[in-house]
C-alpha cells in the first residue's frame, strides 16, 4: 500500500501542477483531497518508508514548491484582474451618474 500511495502522491502532485496552470479549480480541489488522503496514510504512526518511497515523496515536495509558486502567481493575477474590474466598475458608475445629472439639466460637482 505504501508504494501505491507514494506513486499516487507523485501522480496527484503532477496533476495539481497541470490543474493550477490550466486554472481548473474543480480539478485542483479534487486532486488536493486525494493527495491529502494518501499523505495521511503515509504519515501515520509507525510508518517507515523505503528509500525509493522517500525519493518519490521528495519529487512530490519539489513539485509542491512549483505548485505554490504557480498558485501565488495565479492569485496575484486574479487580484490585479479584480482590482482592474473594480476600477472599471467605479468609473462606469461615475460616468452613468454624470450622464444622468446632465440629462436632468443639472451639473453637479461630485466627490471622486
Amino acid at each position: 500500500m505504501k508504494n501505491q500511495d507514494c506513486e499516487l502522491v507523485l501522480k496527484m502532485t503532477e496533476q495539481l501542477v497541470q490543474a493550477v496552470r490550466g486554472e481548473n479549480m474543480e480539478e485542483i480541489a479534487q486532486t488536493l483531497e486525494t493527495r491529502r488522503q494518501c499523505l495521511e496514510r503515509l504519515c501515520g504512526p509507525g510508518v517507515a518508508l523505503m528509500p525509493a518511497q522517500k525519493k518519490l515523496l521528495a519529487r512530490a515536495a519539489e513539485l509542491d514548491r512549483q505548485v505554490l509558486a504557480d498558485t501565488q502567481a495565479l492569485l496575484e493575477r486574479y487580484r490585479k484582474d479584480i482590482g482592474a474590474y473594480e476600477a472599471k466598475s467605479k468609473n462606469l458608475l461615475l460616468y452613468q451618474n454624470s450622464r444622468f445629472d446632465l440629462s436632468q439639466g443639472q451639473l453637479m460637482d461630485r466627490k471622486r
